[in-house]
């Protein structure tokens, strides 16, 4: 029965993905919370572990054809912050050539090729309008929000994360706690919030609080509820309501706290200020600091360019990537690896802001969770994770606001059916501007 449920949910989400072609790139974002809810619960998913990676896949070729064939439009054209990701991850690929552990730089950069043609490759070509990106927004906040609630009413959960049928561990608690920030944003800014009754609106958030910080509860991961929290904060200014939702989180996390003492007592030690000082000092900076030694004494030549894309993973050095992943890509790329790195991230961050200025409140509200987003999986990057397995990171990177300039013109045109093109053509004529006095 799980399994027809599965399918019939999956073939639910190829039809949306087929009608509003941006939900499928929501449901790659989502695509974390959806795989362990998918593993914990469906046997056939809890049997092949790719599964879930190839019908993420799918949806996002469903939505392609869709884009090309009953759009009657062609692909956008590569904007330039993807220019600057595909040339970061093009140069990762690159370094095998100097590499000082060829066969463990190829491993890696094999498995990731998957993950960067669909997040990188692929999901960024379905968003190409407001309505776009209104769909990846939404689709995003109501799968997140379905998986993680099947996972806290109906999986078995270990210390931190759910226990994997068959498999002997649990999942990933980082990776859920990650989705419910993502959920916390999202929430907060979701456009879809305004066309909703009262009464369903209220229940939204409510719903969305509580699993929130639930998910924060269970998995215990101290960064994403700081992360997640300050983005929300910080992009708020213009936005109604995003202040008094964090306000709510607290308050129902507070809450948690007295309702359920099983649960705070069974991860209380991950929040006595000393583990957390020892954890830091331990899992991320004593690892971080040995890559950096091994590099700086390096030959010239590999602290320029790099040691070699997942060096650190190797046995003889690391046996694990070191959580920084900036310190990582400082090691494994080398100087000029860094400079393409802090260049993609500079653009990305201008592109962002000025994307925010030049909204009007019809925009602002799915710009702000953009980068908001963005501002989240920055923040995560310095504590956990690796560059290429920062996927979420290298898609929101590629859909900055600047290159998602709407015409407004061709809108009214089409008679309001949202179908603002992105990055207007520089043959297109001026606006004129009309001085009123």
């Amino acid at each position: 029965m799980a399994n027809l449920v599965f399918l019939l949910v999956a073939l639910c989400l190829y039809a949306l993905a087929l009608r509003s072609p941006g939900a499928a790139c929501g449901y790659v974002l989502a695509g974390t919370a959806l795989e362990q809810c998918a593993q914990a619960l469906v046997p056939i998913a809890n049997s092949q572990d790719t599964l879930c990676n190839y019908l993420t896949a799918g949806a996002v070729v469903v939505g392609l054809l869709s884009r090309i064939l009953h759009d009657r439009a062609t692909l956008p054209r590569l904007r330039t912050t993807s220019l600057w990701v595909l040339g970061l991850l093009g140069y990762c690929y690159v370094t095998v050539l100097w590499s000082i552990f060829p066969g463990t730089t190829i491993g890696a950069l094999n498995r990731a090729v998957p993950y960067l043609v669909t997040f990188v490759g692929m999901a960024p070509l379905l968003i190409r309008s407001e309505a776009d990106l209104r769909h990846c927004l939404t689709s995003l906040l109501f799968s997140t929000l379905f998986a993680l609630v099947l996972l806290l009413l109906f999986a078995e959960w270990g210390a931190r994360g759910v226990v994997l049928p068959g498999k002997g561990f649990e999942s990933n608690p980082l990776a859920l706690a990650e989705s419910a920030g993502c959920l916390l944003i999202v929430t907060a800014f979701a456009p879809v919030r305004d066309k909703l009754p009262p009464s369903l609106r209220w229940a939204l958030l409510a719903t969305a609080i509580g699993v929130t910080a639930l998910v924060f509860l269970r998995t215990a991961s101290r960064g994403q509820v700081l992360a997640s929290v300050a983005a929300t904060l910080a992009f708020s200014v213009r936005q109604r309501g995003g202040g008094w939702i964090v306000l709510a989180l607290g308050v129902g996390g507070l809450l948690l706290f007295g309702f359920l003492p099983e649960e705070v007592a069974k991860n209380a030690e991950r929040w006595d200020p000393e583990q957390m000082r020892d954890a830091v000092d331990t899992g991320r900076v004593h690892e971080a600091e040995r890559l950096l030694s091994f590099w700086s004494n390096s030959s010239p030549m590999h602290q320029v360019l790099g040691l070699g894309h997942a060096a650190s993973q190797d046995p003889r050095l690391l046996g694990n990537y070191p959580h920084v992943v900036p310190a990582e890509v400082l090691a494994e790329e080398g100087i000029v690896g860094a400079l393409l790195f802090a260049g993609t991230i500079i653009v990305a961050a201008i592109a962002h802001m000025r994307g925010l200025r030049a909204s009007d409140q019809a925009s602002h509200r799915a710009r702000a969770a953009l980068a908001a987003l963005l501002c989240f999986e920055f923040v995560l990057i310095w504590k956990q994770g690796s560059l290429l397995g920062a996927s979420p990171l290298l898609l929101l990177l590629t859909l900055a606001p600047e290159e998602v300039r709407f015409r407004r013109r061709a809108e009214r045109s089409s008679g309001g059916a949202g179908t603002r093109a992105f990055a207007p053509s520089r043959l297109d004529p001026p606006r004129l501007r009309t001085r009123v006095r």
